[in-house]
């Protein structure tokens, strides 16, 4: 099995990388996800705050019945609003 791979996408969120350290990150991205399908990515910005927070939100909603769960549909466009209001 191989290795899922980590990908550094600074150069694609902060201002002041180069064209060339862009490409490279868009080309890592376009292999992994083509290749193997999965990747993991660092340096997104994303606060760990903010992770920890959408991973309890997750946990919750998978500890509720499968029937309520059910009732959250992915392409009702904002479903995730519907499922932040009722936890």
């Amino acid at each position: 099995m191989r290795e899922v791979p980590t990908i550094d996408v600074a150069a694609l969120i902060y201002a002041g990388a180069d064209e060339a350290a862009r490409a490279s990150v868009a080309s890592k991205i376009r292999d992994a996800g083509s290749s193997l399908g999965f990747f993991y990515i660092v340096n997104h910005g994303v606060s760990p705050q903010l992770i920890g927070e959408v991973l309890e939100c997750t946990r919750a909603f998978y500890a509720l019945p499968e029937a309520r769960r059910a009732a959250v549909r992915a392409g009702a466009g904002r479903a995730w609003l519907v499922l932040i209001t009722t936890l």
